[in-house]
């Protein structure tokens, strides 16, 4: 039975290309669009949605295209993915971090290291490493004033030092110290101080020239004493007669100092040196027997006396026992070193005796020396 055309738009008839139905031959030929067996909804029960409702195209197998000739075009250049641009800002901020790291070590947390290690060299009392560590900083924080803090913490442990030494009696060792103080505190006292312990001890030891240099230099009342002690030791040793030793006679006798005065008399005192012979002009030939009837000379020399001092000198002869001169030269102002002739003529010389020549010194006439010759 021939089926009849459905006019209702809301039923399609089946697709018969499609794989629903297995019982249709692609290979038939397709019938015409209104004339198709209606398949029984027993075994075909398609619903259909209200609506029109596309057919599904039988698929096809897919042709192959012939190649096209391509024409020449001018090459492009392929721009960068956005993958890769991301990756170089990566990597650009991450170098830019490790620098940044990098310059926060070396400007910041490697000085501030070294700080604390120079802090700490200080606190252990290891100046000068100390010292090193806070110049190697330079500028950085107040190195340069901690370099002042340790240079002033060394003067006052070294001064601590010299003060214990000192209390110990350990004088030179303690003086050493204080003077490289270079006036520190009270450096100057315990300077003091130091020289006139080691000066009474010089003084016990007998050795009076260290222990008067030492004593000079000590500010203590009590060293004025010991320092005139050691001068009078000193000139009653002397026999060099030197400036340096008249000055210390003259501080003595300034003191009224024991009997320096006397000692200043007899440690200075005039003498002579003299030759005997009967010609003006030899000061060196020394007679002791000289004939009475020609003129016989007493060459003599001044010694000693005060540094630059002069003196009065009178001379003068006697024959044999006489009790007065014969002659009585005056010389004023005779200096140490000069020569002097004193001539003597023999009226009725005797055929045996002895000449003897006088030099005193002053109104008073003090001996200074005597010279003699026997007579023939």
């Amino acid at each position: 039975m021939a089926a009849k055309k459905t006019t209702d738009d809301n039923k399609l008839p089946v697709n018969p290309d499609s794989a629903l139905n297995p019982a249709w031959d692609v290979n038939e030929e397709k019938p015409d669009k209104t004339d198709f067996a209606v398949v029984p909804p027993s075994k075909y029960d398609i619903s259909v949605p209200a609506g029109p409702a596309k057919s599904k195209k039988a698929e096809k197998a897919p042709k192959e295209k012939a190649p096209k000739e391509k024409a020449d075009k001018p090459s492009k250049v392929k721009e960068p993915k956005q993958g890769g641009s991301k990756k170089i800002l990566i990597a650009a901020i991450a170098i830019i971090l490790v620098a940044a790291i990098a310059a926060c070590t070396v400007l910041f947390i490697v000085p501030l290291a070294k700080y604390s290690r120079a802090n700490r060299l200080f606190a252990q009392g290891k100046y000068d490493e100390a010292i090193a560590a806070y110049t190697a900083l330079g500028d950085y924080k107040d190195s340069h004033e901690k370099i002042k803090e340790v240079k002033a913490q060394i003067i006052d442990d070294r001064y601590a030092s010299a003060a214990e030494l000192y209390d110990d009696s350990k004088y030179e060792e303690a003086k050493a110290i204080f003077e490289d103080l270079d006036g520190y505190k009270d450096s100057a006292s315990y300077i003091s101080n130091c020289n006139y312990q080691l000066g009474v001890k010089a003084m016990a030891d007998k050795d009076y020239e260290t222990a008067l240099a030492l004593l000079a230099e000590s500010d203590l009342e009590e060293a004025a004493e010991h320092i005139l002690e050691c001068k009078y030791q000193i000139c009653s040793a002397d026999t060099t007669n030197s400036d340096e030793i008249y000055a210390m006679f003259k501080d003595l006798v300034a003191a009224n100092y024991k009997d320096s005065e006397k000692i200043l008399k007899e440690h200075f005192k005039w003498t002579i040196s003299y030759v005997i012979n009967q010609d003006r002009d030899d000061t060196e030939t020394n007679l002791t027997e000289v004939d009475a009837k020609e003129y016989v000379y007493c060459h003599f020399t001044l010694e000693g006396g005060i540094p630059d001092g002069t003196a009065i000198i009178r001379a003068g002869y006697i024959v044999n026992d006489r009790e007065e001169l014969l002659i009585d030269a005056v010389i004023d102002d005779a200096t140490a070193g000069d020569t002097y002739v004193i001539t003597a003529a023999v009226d009725d010389p005797p055929s045996s005796g002895k000449i003897t020549f006088f030099v005193h010194e002053g109104e008073e006439k003090t001996v200074i020396g005597t010279a003699s010759a026997n007579l023939k």
